[in-house]
């Protein structure tokens, strides 16, 4: 009786060992089959967030583009009368930073430098002219020296 006994315990430890072992191959199993799952999911989310993302950022940039093209036409009266009214601190600041540059420019970039600062002058003079009309080289000259004073 007790050899049975023994005989039907040991038998269900076998059992319980066999169970245990398929248990654990069977969480092991999902966990692997778990894996490629949760990274195509990951994958799937993350591209639908940088497709999300882009189309926000692409519809702010138009919307923030409309804004500026409005604002500009509503207010380019005033950005004109300003530009007029600071015409001569703007002149004045761009000549301090020509005769900066022109100062501090090393002999061969010096010389490249005043070919570029030259054609600065030339179009700031022609600029001039659309203001004054009548006016002449000497008159033009007279006025930067009088910038380049102040």
């Amino acid at each position: 009786m007790q050899i049975a006994k023994l005989l039907v315990k040991n038998i269900l430890k076998a059992q319980m060992k066999i169970v245990k072992v398929i248990i654990k191959k069977l969480l092991i199993l999902t966990m692997l089959a778990s894996l490629p799952a949760s990274w195509l999911m990951f994958d799937t989310i993350l591209k639908q967030t940088k497709l999300i993302s882009a189309t926000t950022i692409a519809t702010s940039n138009v919307k923030h583009h409309k804004d500026i093209f409005r604002l500009k036409a509503k207010h380019k009266k005033e950005i004109t009368q300003l530009k007029l009214k600071n015409k001569k601190k703007i002149a004045k600041a761009k000549m301090k930073e020509r005769s900066k540059r022109l100062v501090a420019s090393v002999p061969i970039v010096g010389t490249v430098l005043l070919l570029w600062a030259g054609k600065d002058e030339l179009e700031d003079y022609h600029e001039w002219l659309k203001d004054n009309p009548g006016g002449s080289a000497d008159e033009y000259v007279s006025y930067k020296t009088s910038l380049l004073i102040e």
